[in-house]
């Protein structure tokens, strides 16, 4: 059974810029657009921390690995989410609520017990 590791950051609210276009080029992908960047690895890493490149260009993030691990983050700005209610519902280690300017971040990631059988995006 191979490793297999599965990235995919989506912008919504609008494009990316070229400049960003041209940073993220640099970064190993299988997919580039002005809305999206996505990249599976067998037997390697991703060589960035998915959160801070969420923060700096995306507003969507889904991951997921051959071992069950299954991450997802939304980048929502303030106006649409109310950061002081939700962060009753963040109890225990599956929701994580946390802020970065005028934005709020919702990070959902969740193990479970063994192996996935199949490789490629199922979400």
């Amino acid at each position: 059974m191979s490793e297999y590791q599965y990235y995919e950051f989506r912008a919504v609210d609008r494009a990316l810029s070229e400049a960003e276009i041209d940073k993220l080029s640099e970064l190993r992908h299988d997919e580039l657009s002005t809305h999206g960047f996505c990249v599976e690895y067998n037997y390697g890493d991703f060589p960035r921390k998915p959160r801070d490149l969420l923060l700096r260009h995306f507003d969507a993030f889904v991951y997921e690995a051959s071992w069950a691990h299954r991450w997802f983050m939304l980048r929502m700005p303030h106006r649409l989410f109310d950061v002081g209610s939700a962060r009753e519902y963040a109890a225990g280690e599956c929701l994580a609520i946390g802020e970065r300017g005028d934005h709020a971040i919702l990070s959902f990631e969740w193990q479970e017990d063994g192996f996935t059988e199949e490789e490629g995006p199922r979400w």
